[in-house]
């Protein structure tokens, strides 16, 4: 019974990371919605013959757009991949 008690606090906070760590797709498209459409909608991500084909290759996209447009430039990491994690779910359905 001491060894329950032991072990489930430990269990729990070796959890705690991946939790923590999980995107938050609210704010991804939210900060999509307020950055990303001031340039363009969202054909880029449904047109035929899309550029984007990988979801490492919508994350080297997203950073591409960043540095050209200003756009996103006060985003901190988290914020990126909040919208990396939006775009893959409403639009690419990439496996990571």
């Amino acid at each position: 019974m001491k060894t329950k008690k032991l072990i489930a606090p430990l269990l729990f906070t070796s959890l705690l990371p991946i939790t923590l760590q999980a995107a938050d797709l609210d704010n991804g498209k939210e900060l999509h919605d307020a950055e990303c459409l001031r340039c363009h909608g969202t054909e880029p991500y449904t047109k035929d013959g899309r550029a984007v084909e990988s979801y490492s290759a919508l994350s080297r996209r997203i950073s591409m757009c960043i540095s050209m447009t200003g756009a996103g430039a006060e985003w901190f990491p988290e914020d990126q991949e909040d919208v990396l994690e939006h775009l893959n779910a409403a639009y690419y359905h990439f496996k990571k």
